[in-house]
């Protein structure tokens, strides 16, 4: 009698799809805990995200702040770390990469604006569409999940990239050969009723002192001659780092 053997290869997929499917959609369904939507939410969709795009072009569009232009910098860098290359336009990209704000309704409502256009040119299968910044950081944190559904139904063919995943060790690249955008924090920790920061940004997060100076030094030796340091709350830089290293002193 002829048996069919089975490859290695479809064993390792079913591990695969068990792992980042089947899993966290029933620990979501048992737990019925807003942080366990979160993190189900985080790990069904940033696994979609656009980080192998191996000879791809990719073009990346920026809504806000000077901090989310400071990210995009990094985004790009990112990207060409995966064997992309950077796109003149949208039209010339395989990859979109939408670096999202949110601090107003108005800001939120460019980027769908700015998505239907988009899908009005191209399908999913002719160019992707990865969504990052705020509006992603929002809709992982926000408490009540309103904004992670509303998200899902508004855009729910577009791929995630939480800003998180992209850190610091991918050298910014940068857009001007003599001012920089440095980023010293991130986050905030006030919580203030009008304010969706701590939501899109988590919470204060300050990079160490050395690590910027190096930063620093790095773009005076190459000509630089203006710097702009970039936070949410930049008054409080450190703060964190002084109160982290009171509880090792402690243990």
């Amino acid at each position: 009698m002829y048996k069919t053997k089975i490859p290695r290869s479809f064993f390792i997929f079913i591990l695969y799809l068990s792992a980042v499917y089947i899993t966290p959609f029933f620990i979501a369904i048992w737990t019925r805990e807003s942080g366990a939507e979160r993190l189900c939410f985080f790990l069904l969709t940033a696994i979609l995200s656009a980080t192998e795009i191996h000879g791809m072009r990719y073009y990346i569009k920026t809504f806000g702040c000077q901090q989310n232009t400071a990210d995009s910098e990094r985004i790009a860098s990112f990207y060409d770390a995966r064997g992309g290359c950077v796109a003149d336009s949208e039209d010339a990209a395989d990859v979109v990469v939408i670096n999202t704000c949110m601090i107003r309704d108005k800001a939120e409502e460019r980027v769908y604006g700015y998505i239907r256009n988009l899908r009005k040119a191209r399908s999913p299968q002719q160019q992707r569409i990865v969504l990052t910044g705020c509006i992603v950081g929002a809709a992982a944190r926000e408490p009540s999940g309103t904004m992670r559904k509303k998200l899902l139904q508004r855009i729910p063919d577009v791929e995630i990239l939480p800003i998180e995943d992209v850190g610091f060790e991918h050298v910014p690249k940068r857009g001007n050969d003599r001012h920089a955008w440095i980023v010293i924090s991130n986050g905030c920790n006030n919580y203030c009723a009008f304010c969706i920061v701590p939501y899109a940004r988590g919470k204060e997060m300050s990079r160490s002192f050395e690590e910027i100076m190096g930063e620093v030094k790095d773009l005076a030796r190459r000509g630089y001659t203006s710097l702009t340091l970039l936070g949410q709350n930049v008054n409080s830089y450190g703060a964190d780092l002084i109160a982290n290293a009171r509880v090792k002193n402690k243990k």
